[in-house]
Formats: C-alpha cells, structure tokens, sequence
C-alpha cells in the first residue's frame, strides 16, 4: 500500500474521534450526492478529483472508517471478512455469496457499489476490517 493511502486511513480514524463535524463529513462521503462535502479532505491525499475511481475509492473508505464502530484499524482484509460474517454453510468447498458477488464486478465502479453495503454489513457484525488494504484492493 501506498504510504498515501496509509496516512488518510490514520487521519480518519483519528480525527474521527474528536472532530464531530469532521465524522459526520466523511460519513455522507459514500453517498454520490454527498460526496463533494468531503472533497476538501480527500483532495490533500487524491491530487486529482476528476479521477473518479480513486476519489470514490477515497470517499467510500473514509465514510465506512467514520461510521465505524472501531477506534483504529482491524486487520481482517475483506475475504476473511466475508468468510467470517457467513456462517451459512459449513462446507469449507462452498463460497460466501457476498465474495462471489464482489468477485463478479466487472469494473472500479461496480466494485465500489458493491462494496458500500458490504463495508457496513461487515462493521454491523463487528468485524475489524483492514481498511488499509480495502483502499489499497479497491485502487
């Protein structure tokens, strides 16, 4: 991962916790309408924001750090993540849906909508995610 990504992961999670209105930018940060709010901070880390890809990668990682019920990051990349959030089969053969439909994205966009209800159903079980390395997947 690139040490860029790496600082906005730290700055999230720790001006999360003490900066209300900094949380409350980044939570409405995944919502495409939303999104520009958190524009000013996801441009000290994404140089372009015509890049869509990268500044909604940034946006959608940045929201589900500052919903997040954890202070720091997890180290549970989103494969483990999945495979632990579903205990619908026992058959260790067997696929997670959720992992095939996230490996079925065709495109950086389908995989970011994909991912936004994904980040929160996972952080609703409370799985501590990597978000290092789901910004660095996702880019």
């Amino acid at each position: 991962m690139n040490q860029i990504g790496n600082e906005f992961v730290d700055l999230v999670f720790e001006r999360k916790q003490s900066d209300s209105s900094f949380r409350a930018i980044m939570k409405s940060a995944a919502v495409p309408s939303l999104e520009w709010k958190a524009w000013t901070v996801i441009n000290r880390f994404v140089k372009n924001l015509d890049d869509t890809i990268e500044r909604e990668a940034y946006a959608l990682v940045g929201s589900s750090i500052a919903k997040s019920h954890f202070v720091s990051n997890g180290v549970n990349g989103i494969g483990k993540a999945i495979r632990i959030a579903s205990k619908e089969t026992d058959d260790k053969n067997v696929f997670p849906p959720r992992l095939l439909r996230l490996l079925s994205a065709n495109s950086s966009e389908e995989l970011i909508d994909i991912m936004r209800p994904l980040l929160s159903f996972l952080d609703s079980k409370g799985i501590a995610l990597d978000y290092k390395k789901i910004l660095e997947d996702i880019l």
